[in-house]
Protein backbone atom coordinates (compact mmCIF):
# COMPACT_ATOMS: atom_id res chain seq x y z
CA UNK A 1 0.00 0.00 0.00
CA UNK A 2 2.81 2.45 0.82
CA UNK A 3 4.03 2.41 -2.76
CA UNK A 4 0.71 2.54 -4.59
CA UNK A 5 -1.93 4.07 -2.30
CA UNK A 6 -1.97 7.82 -1.93
CA UNK A 7 -3.07 9.84 1.05
CA UNK A 8 -3.56 13.59 1.02
CA UNK A 9 -2.28 13.56 -2.61
CA UNK A 10 1.00 11.92 -1.56
CA UNK A 11 2.47 8.51 -2.35
CA UNK A 12 5.24 7.62 0.08
CA UNK A 13 7.16 4.73 -1.50
CA UNK A 14 8.14 3.35 1.93
CA UNK A 15 6.98 0.27 3.79
CA UNK A 16 6.21 1.96 7.14
CA UNK A 17 3.40 4.21 5.83
CA UNK A 18 1.95 1.18 4.00
CA UNK A 19 1.90 -0.84 7.22
CA UNK A 20 0.24 2.07 9.04
CA UNK A 21 -2.39 2.36 6.26
CA UNK A 22 -3.11 -1.38 6.43
CA UNK A 23 -3.34 -1.22 10.23
CA UNK A 24 -5.94 1.56 10.16
CA UNK A 25 -7.93 -0.16 7.39
CA UNK A 26 -7.94 -3.56 9.16
CA UNK A 27 -8.97 -1.98 12.47
CA UNK A 28 -11.79 0.02 10.88
CA UNK A 29 -13.12 -3.00 8.96
CA UNK A 30 -12.92 -5.41 11.89
CA UNK A 31 -13.37 -3.41 15.10
CA UNK A 32 -14.85 0.02 14.42
CA UNK A 33 -18.43 1.02 15.10
CA UNK A 34 -18.80 1.76 11.37
CA UNK A 35 -18.81 -1.99 10.72
CA UNK A 36 -20.49 -3.33 13.88
CA UNK A 37 -17.51 -3.22 16.23
CA UNK A 38 -17.28 -1.57 19.62
CA UNK A 39 -14.43 0.90 19.00
CA UNK A 40 -14.57 4.32 17.32
CA UNK A 41 -12.94 4.34 13.87
CA UNK A 42 -9.30 5.35 13.53
CA UNK A 43 -7.97 7.90 11.06
CA UNK A 44 -4.70 7.68 9.17
CA UNK A 45 -2.43 10.54 10.19
CA UNK A 46 0.72 11.91 8.60
CA UNK A 47 3.09 8.94 8.68
CA UNK A 48 6.59 8.82 10.07
CA UNK A 49 8.88 8.95 7.03
CA UNK A 50 12.11 8.33 8.95
CA UNK A 51 14.32 5.94 7.03
CA UNK A 52 17.86 4.62 6.95
CA UNK A 53 19.26 3.27 3.69
CA UNK A 54 22.51 2.36 2.04
CA UNK A 55 22.73 3.90 -1.43
CA UNK A 56 25.71 2.93 -3.59
CA UNK A 57 27.66 1.99 -0.47
CA UNK A 58 26.87 5.22 1.39
CA UNK A 59 24.70 5.27 4.51
CA UNK A 60 21.93 7.88 4.37
CA UNK A 61 19.16 8.60 6.84
CA UNK A 62 16.37 11.04 7.46
CA UNK A 63 14.14 11.41 10.48
CA UNK A 64 11.33 13.55 11.80
CA UNK A 65 10.37 16.68 9.89
CA UNK A 66 13.54 16.80 7.80
CA UNK A 67 12.34 19.59 5.46
CA UNK A 68 10.90 21.87 8.17
CA UNK A 69 13.48 24.56 7.42
CA UNK A 70 12.47 24.59 3.75
CA UNK A 71 8.71 23.89 3.89
CA UNK A 72 7.82 24.96 7.43
CA UNK A 73 6.98 22.56 10.25
CA UNK A 74 4.34 19.89 9.62
CA UNK A 75 3.03 20.18 13.17
CA UNK A 76 2.55 23.14 15.45
CA UNK A 77 5.48 23.57 17.82
CA UNK A 78 5.74 25.43 21.08
CA UNK A 79 8.29 27.74 19.52
CA UNK A 80 7.66 29.32 16.11
CA UNK A 81 10.45 29.04 13.59
CA UNK A 82 13.07 26.46 12.80
CA UNK A 83 16.85 26.66 13.02
CA UNK A 84 19.20 24.30 11.21
CA UNK A 85 22.54 23.13 12.53
CA UNK A 86 24.75 21.44 9.94
CA UNK A 87 28.15 19.81 9.71
CA UNK A 88 30.13 18.77 6.65
CA UNK A 89 33.38 16.79 6.66
CA UNK A 90 34.60 16.27 3.08
CA UNK A 91 37.54 14.17 4.32
CA UNK A 92 35.27 11.56 5.93
CA UNK A 93 32.34 12.03 3.49
CA UNK A 94 29.99 12.99 6.32
CA UNK A 95 27.11 15.48 6.22
CA UNK A 96 24.66 16.11 9.05
CA UNK A 97 21.80 18.59 9.22
CA UNK A 98 19.65 18.69 12.34
CA UNK A 99 16.59 20.92 12.70
CA UNK A 100 15.54 22.45 16.00
CA UNK A 101 12.84 24.78 17.22
CA UNK A 102 14.05 28.39 17.13
CA UNK A 103 14.63 28.36 20.89
CA UNK A 104 16.81 25.21 20.61
CA UNK A 105 14.67 23.24 23.04
CA UNK A 106 13.33 20.54 20.69
CA UNK A 107 14.81 18.39 17.93
CA UNK A 108 12.40 18.44 14.95
CA UNK A 109 14.20 16.28 12.38
CA UNK A 110 17.26 15.94 10.22
CA UNK A 111 19.32 14.29 7.49
CA UNK A 112 22.55 12.32 7.76
CA UNK A 113 24.95 11.11 5.09
CA UNK A 114 27.89 8.89 5.98
CA UNK A 115 28.03 8.48 9.77
CA UNK A 116 24.53 7.29 10.74
CA UNK A 117 25.40 5.67 14.08
CA UNK A 118 23.19 8.11 16.06
CA UNK A 119 20.12 7.51 13.86
CA UNK A 120 18.06 5.41 16.31
CA UNK A 121 18.66 7.86 19.18
CA UNK A 122 17.80 10.88 16.99
CA UNK A 123 14.57 9.30 15.67
CA UNK A 124 13.43 8.67 19.24
CA UNK A 125 14.24 12.21 20.31
CA UNK A 126 12.38 13.76 17.36
CA UNK A 127 9.33 11.52 17.91
CA UNK A 128 9.14 12.08 21.67
CA UNK A 129 9.07 15.90 21.39
CA UNK A 130 10.64 16.09 24.85
CA UNK A 131 12.81 19.11 25.75
CA UNK A 132 16.50 18.54 25.05
CA UNK A 133 18.84 18.05 27.99
CA UNK A 134 21.89 19.44 26.16
CA UNK A 135 22.47 22.41 23.81
CA UNK A 136 21.90 21.71 20.09
CA UNK A 137 25.63 22.10 19.35
CA UNK A 138 26.33 18.90 21.31
CA UNK A 139 24.55 16.90 18.61
CA UNK A 140 27.18 17.92 16.09
CA UNK A 141 30.24 18.56 18.27
CA UNK A 142 29.67 15.82 20.84
CA UNK A 143 29.95 16.07 24.59
CA UNK A 144 32.97 17.59 26.31
CA UNK A 145 35.19 15.15 28.20
CA UNK A 146 35.82 15.69 31.93
CA UNK A 147 38.23 18.56 32.45
CA UNK A 148 38.00 19.70 28.82
CA UNK A 149 37.51 23.42 28.21
CA UNK A 150 36.23 25.40 25.24
CA UNK A 151 39.54 26.84 24.04
CA UNK A 152 39.89 27.26 20.27
CA UNK A 153 43.59 28.12 20.69
CA UNK A 154 44.26 24.45 21.54
CA UNK A 155 43.52 23.35 17.98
Amino acid sequence: MGECASWDSQTFGLIAPGVEMADVLAFNLCQSTQFGGAQPPRAFRRPDLSTKLKLLGVNVASFGDYFADRDGPQEATESPGIKALSYKDPFESVYKKYLFTADGKYLIGGMIIGDTKDYIKLVGMAKSRKPLEVPPSRFILGAKQDGEEDNPDDL
